[in-house]
């Protein structure tokens, strides 16, 4: 199975890699633009070629930290 799994950095001197979200089953696809909307309470990301060769927009909700 393929998954994907876009990783935070956190700030601060004790940095370190954190998974934040995992993406399965979108094989030969990668993750592209993500943005967060203007209140910082939504994140939008899509993935280019989606499980069935279209690409595909996700809305993630927050709080975000």
């Amino acid at each position: 199975m393929t998954c994907l799994a876009p990783c935070l950095f956190t700030p601060g001197p004790e940095r370190s890699v954190a998974p934040f979200l995992q993406v399965v089953r979108h094989a030969g696809s990668e993750l592209t633009g993500p943005a967060f909307c203007p209140d910082g309470q939504r994140l939008y990301f899509s993935s280019q070629r989606g499980t069935d060769g279209n690409g595909v927009t996700f809305e993630v909700r927050g709080p975000f930290r």
